[in-house]
């Protein structure tokens, strides 16, 4: 019986530490098990991609409507099935861009992929630097000078809109 109770704190222990691990992150992580069920997720993960706890136990195919990212799905079921991490910019319906990692979830006692840890890592600052100093360019390019009238801010603007869509 002690034994038994030495064993059960050590696994409340541990599935404290690892609350209070979720609870304090502050990079948005999904935990997707092998069947694309949400397991997991942390707060910011909730903010980011307005998911509620209601969703954990959801097919992962149910709740992706935040992300412009088509093959979310099946970068998933590749990552599972190679075990190689993927990483990919992608870009959320709000128009912020994160660097998006797939990492394998990797079971110690046979070494099998038992689903994936999908963290997100905000790049938007970059991207927009990227794509202003792009456009400027761009436009020095073309009229072999940068036009007072046009504003950076309006330029970018049509530049997101037109990239997603040559994108995909």
């Amino acid at each position: 019986m002690e034994n038994t109770q030495k064993n059960f704190d050590t696994i409340t222990e541990l599935n404290e530490l690892l609350e209070n691990y979720f609870r304090n992150t502050i990079i948005p992580q999904l935990f997707v098990d092998a069947n694309l069920v949400l397991r997991k997720f942390t707060p910011p993960a909730m903010r980011q991609f307005k998911l509620k706890d209601s969703d954990i136990g959801r097919p992962i195919e149910d709740i992706i409507d935040n992300f412009r990212f088509p093959t979310f799905v099946e970068n998933i079921h590749q990552v599972i099935a190679t075990g190689e991490i993927l990483e990919k910019e992608v870009q959320t319906l709000d128009k912020s861009w994160f660097q998006m990692n797939i990492l394998p979830y990797v079971m110690r006692a046979n070494y099998r992929t038992n689903g994936v840890i999908i963290t997100f890592v905000d790049i938007t600052a970059r991207i927009r630097i990227w794509m202003k100093q792009t456009c400027r360019h761009l436009v020095e390019a073309i009229y072999g000078f940068y036009p007072l009238w046009l504003t950076m801010e309006g330029l970018y603007s049509f530049m997101v809109d037109t990239t997603y869509v040559h994108l995909h």
